[in-house]
């Protein structure tokens, strides 16, 4: 149940930036856009479908993210607002964000390699505070 809450986690954090950027163009502030090669631009509603289907055709596990009761936070109206667009109560750190780390998600992009991360043992999140020393605190 982690590692789906895992993928719950980083596809709340896409859908948050899409809706922030909706926002921005709606209020004609400033953009702050995906990098050229994020991999993950406009794939949300791919790799939540993913989600769902995987989950119910290998697990018979039905997963519904309630999006209707996201609260996304941040100043909207400036440039200097939080580009990652973050979710209340559902903080990834810096480091293992899906913007400065896309390939923390790359299980999302595949039904099979979605699959192998939620089924076998050796797929694995690690975690630690990148604080400290890393995995010992």
């Amino acid at each position: 149940m982690s590692k789906l809450n895992w993928c719950a986690i980083l596809l709340l954090q896409l859908y948050a930036k899409d809706r922030t950027m909706e926002m921005h163009k709606a209020r004609n502030a400033p953009i702050q856009p995906y990098p050229k090669d994020f991999k993950f631009n406009g794939k949300f509603e791919e790799c939540y479908r993913r989600l769902r289907d995987v989950c119910k055709e290998k697990f018979n596990l039905n997963v519904y993210l309630d999006l209707k009761k996201i609260s996304i936070f941040g100043d909207f109206t400036t440039a200097d607002c939080c580009p990652e667009a973050y979710v209340k109560n559902c903080y990834i750190d810096h480091q293992s964000n899906i913007f400065e780390k896309p390939d923390n998600a790359r299980m999302l992009l595949s039904d099979d390699d979605l699959f192998n991360f939620l089924n076998y043992e050796g797929s694995c999140i690690e975690n630690g505070n990148d604080n400290g020393l890393h995995g010992l605190d």
